[in-house]
């Protein structure tokens, strides 16, 4: 992927918000480790800035305020540094109702926000002008798919792939192209399933073992251990005792790994 070079700025993760501590405790170990990446390649020297890189990091539902109430304070620090520009990366893995309508309405709150702010003080605009962007989200990296990959086991004979889903038309279209391509480089068959929507991983499961296979993989595409795929684990259980012969075996999802910060570096601009 290239790098675009444009004015220097911050960065500012976005991630769905859990009231489950353990999403939140992944999110503050990947934002240290993305600012991190940043240090080590030397993006930000070239504009002469001796500081480490800030990255922040906010949720969009289940935070200690509103996502664009964290935007503000996140900006006034990115103005402080003397900074005018902060980049979002949206942690969505869909293109659902979070990345299309929520971030963009939060987004243009926080640049209403500093707007008003320019207005007030016009004879001082190098203290207050700041533009906030929207990255791609993570789910749109081409490369994605190889974090998957990395996860596949050789013993199953088929895998399911499970996602949240998405009711929002072509917004699950990226899951299905995923498939796709594990299934021709692992030369297994491989299907997708989704926690909010049909199919689901019964039905999924079902279909398999009609066709006679016996050991399956279970891929979680979540960035972080949490509620859901508590839930998938029970929703694994349970399944395996309906079908007593076959064996399902649940895999960990994407979680905070080198390849992941790479992945989330490479959709910033420097």
């Amino acid at each position: 992927m290239s790098i675009k070079v444009t004015q220097p700025s911050t960065y500012f993760l976005v991630a769905h918000g859990s009231r489950d501590p353990r999403p939140c405790e992944a999110l503050v170990q990947l934002t240290d480790l993305v600012s991190e990446r940043i240090s080590i390649l030397g993006k930000h020297q070239k504009y002469g800035m001796a500081q480490m890189p800030l990255v922040g990091m906010g949720v969009l539902e289940l935070g200690p305020s509103s996502l664009y109430e964290q935007l503000i304070e996140f900006g006034e620090q990115t103005l402080a540094i003397s900074l005018h520009k902060v980049q979002i990366v949206p942690l969505f893995l869909l293109s659902g109702v979070h990345v299309q309508e929520d971030l963009q309405i939060e987004i243009a709150l926080a640049n209403r926000y500093f707007e008003s702010q320019y207005h007030e003080l016009q004879d001082n605009i190098s203290q207050c002008s700041l533009e906030i962007k929207l990255s791609h989200h993570l789910g749109l990296h081409p490369q994605i798919r190889n974090l998957l990959l990395a996860k596949i086991t050789p013993e199953p004979d088929a895998w399911i792939l499970i996602s949240h889903g998405s009711k929002r038309y072509g917004a699950n279209q990226p899951v299905l192209k995923i498939v796709n391509e594990l299934q021709l480089l692992q030369k297994i068959p491989v299907y997708a399933a989704f926690w909010s929507i049909m199919p689901n991983l019964e039905s999924c499961v079902r279909d398999l073992v009609e066709q006679g296979y016996q050991h399956i993989g279970v891929l979680p595409y979540f960035l972080f251990e949490g509620t859901i795929t508590d839930a998938i684990a029970l929703d694994v259980q349970a399944i395996a005792q309906k079908y007593p012969p076959i064996k399902l075996e649940l895999t960990s999802p994407l979680g905070v790994t080198v390849e992941l910060v790479r992945l989330i570096v490479e959709l910033l601009e420097f």
